[in-house]
């Protein structure tokens, strides 16, 4: 899917390992100095690209604070949606492919078919984050941050309400036709008889005589043969024929006369045949098989109109989770740096063996920032003063963004 769209495929594709860090760093003497320091020193070990913020609005210190809490949770929303959306994708793709196939779906061939949902907008998850553009027509550059915050979180509630209405009615009409499929597919001792058998199999509209259907063990069936006829009384020589056959059982028809046909049951049981409760009326066929084609026709219009919306709610879900991501960055700064504006803001993608490397040699590069933690500090976990939220601390600002779970299940 990569090479069809950008004409060659990365060279991370391979690995199904991606990260980004969505990082600023104080922008002294200059950003533009700032941000050639930052790509001497890191060059070998990653690439990075610009991450340009609007400056939006920020409001009063305490507001600032408390927004910096809320947009923690708001990025965990925004996550969860946008992997629900392509959770539910691959379900409709595995359901599809099983129901042309009517086999077991190969892994490799779901990967194939999901690969190609993963792109924003026509750009893969790569190009989107690297050459990432703040969205002015959904969301307000030159507004306050916190009501920016507030439009994705609502724009992603929609698209997660939407998805919930659209999944349940899926999983509705799936579940309709797995148990329809379970009757179909069971043992003669326990599916459906009505694509078995056909009107000739029976007498009908009698009122003496009556068809029974008998399932009997495959080891027993010329027993069944010599002995039908003497298991009770007025049982109707040779009515007897194999309609059907599996692995453990056959299914044969008997006719006998209606008043001893409870006898007959009983005295066929004790010899290891089962009589099945069923009788032959075409109207109760005809509606199973129109029931059938409309939930196969519902599912299949399902399907199609649903496997479009999550393309299109992928690409609203993922990139709002991203501008998310960017907010708290931009938040991040503003406390942490302070005012007015003066920081540079980077995508950062490391690459897979030198993810650690590269965090050493960013932490030496800002350790001047913070003179509380050493340069052998990466990474850990400590309150950041004055900002109120636990994190992965660094002196600089950093946000990960690990797109691995879409392209290990792509």
């Amino acid at each position: 899917y990569q090479r069809r769209v950008h004409g060659e495929c990365p060279s991370w594709w391979p690995s199904l390992q991606m990260e980004f860090w969505l990082l600023s760093a104080p922008g002294a003497p200059n950003r533009s100095a700032a941000r050639k320091a930052l790509d001497e020193r890191i060059r070998e070990f990653a690439s990075t690209h610009d991450l340009r913020i609007p400056e939006l609005k920020v409001g009063t210190l305490d507001a600032l604070v408390q927004l910096s809490e809320d947009l923690a949770k708001f990025d965990t929303f925004g996550e969860s949606v946008a992997t629900k959306v392509y959770t539910f994708q691959s379900d409709i793709l595995q359901t599809e492919m099983e129901k042309n196939s009517e086999k077991s779906v190969k892994s490799a061939e779901l990967k194939e078919k999901l690969a190609e949902m993963l792109n924003i907008y026509g750009r893969t998850l790569d190009a989107y984050l690297t050459k990432f553009e703040w969205d002015a027509q959904k969301y307000n550059g030159a507004g306050f941050v916190k009501d920016v915050s507030s439009e994705i979180t609502q724009r992603l509630s929609g698209i997660e309400a939407e998805l919930k209405a659209r999944v349940q009615a899926f999983n509705k009409v799936k579940g309709s036709l797995q148990a329809i499929g379970r009757k179909a597919n069971g043992s003669l001792l326990i599916r459906s008889l009505h694509d078995v058998v056909k009107p000739e199999n029976f007498v009908l509209n009698s009122e003496f005589l009556v068809t029974l259907l008998v399932v009997v063990p495959r080891a027993l069936s010329q027993e069944w043969l010599s002995s039908y006829s003497s298991l009770s009384q007025l049982v109707v020589p040779k009515s007897s024929e194999l309609l059907s056959d599996d692995n453990e059982y056959c299914l044969f028809n008997v006719t006998v006369f209606r008043k001893i046909a409870q006898d007959f049951r009983n005295a066929a049981r004790e010899k290891k045949f089962i009589v099945r409760d069923f009788e032959f009326v075409q109207e109760d066929i005809q509606a199973q098989k129109a029931e059938l084609s409309t939930l196969q026709s519902d599912m299949s219009k399902k399907m199609a109109q649903s496997s479009a919306w999550c393309k299109s709610a992928f690409s609203d879900s993922f990139s709002a989770w991203v501008h998310l991501k960017v907010l708290r960055v931009f938040v991040e700064s503003v406390l942490r740096y302070g005012l007015p504006i003066n920081f540079e803001t980077v995508v950062v993608r490391p690459q897979k063996k030198y993810v650690r490397t590269a965090r050493k040699t960013l932490q030496q590069l800002y350790a001047h920032l913070d003179g509380s933690v050493s340069t052998s500090d990466t990474g850990k976990n400590v309150e950041v003063a004055g900002v109120g939220v636990s994190h992965d601390y660094h002196p600089y600002v950093s946000f990960t963004l690990d797109i691995t779970p879409f392209l290990s299940s792509a």
